[in-house]
């Protein structure tokens, strides 16, 4: 369980993140000179991107651990955020890499199917859906504030931070969602299973 608390924590900080921009986005496009056409486009970029990358995420998680994955996704994000409403290209730069570092979103989710045993896992799923919907929530208000406040830049750069945040928080105390043994340290006979101890 306190595992899945900690995942729920990085999701919900990362879903502020990822969503504070996301309103914003048309207007900073605008004022760069896009046409409709173009918007539509960086708006999908996101998507584009993160359906590409998320089989990419999963063979990475599947043969160096959940854990890695999570984190280089959040650091990845954070570069992303740094240079978001700089040009047209930048936007455009800006979603296709969050995009791919948002392709972990089912490294994720195998990260509480790890760590979730049979008869709780359907509600370990529940309960980061909720907490990454409640993320979805609160980001554009705080991002459309920040704007206001101190400009353009600011959504982008306080994503940003959020991102590195969470992912000094998650090295900290993000532990590896199940221990997978080599063959050479499993006991004859016995069956390897994702939860075998270290």
């Amino acid at each position: 369980m306190g595992k899945l608390v900690v995942l729920m924590v990085v999701a919900f900080v990362d879903m502020v993140g990822l969503v504070m921009l996301v309103p914003l986005l048309p207007f900073y496009a605008v004022r760069f000179g896009a046409t409709a056409t173009t918007v539509g486009v960086l708006i999908s970029a996101f998507s584009v991107a993160q359906l590409i990358s998320a089989p990419v995420w999963g063979k990475f998680s599947d043969q160096r651990g959940r854990r890695p994955a999570i984190l280089a996704g959040l650091w990845i994000s954070a570069a992303a955020y740094l240079v978001f409403a700089g040009s047209i290209l930048l936007l455009l730069l800006s979603r296709l890499v969050q995009g791919f570092g948002g392709g972990t979103i089912g490294v994720v989710q195998a990260y509480v199917a790890d760590s979730s045993e049979p008869e709780d896992r359907v509600k370990g799923l529940g309960w980061l859906s909720a907490v990454t919907s409640l993320g979805a929530v609160a980001g554009p208000a705080l991002g459309s504030a920040l704007s206001d406040m101190w400009g353009p830049k600011a959504p982008g750069l306080a994503s940003s931070a959020l991102c590195m945040l969470v992912s000094v928080f998650a090295w900290r105390f993000l532990a590896e969602s199940s221990a997978r043994p080599s063959a050479a340290h499993a006991a004859p006979g016995k069956p390897l299973s994702s939860r075998s101890p270290a």
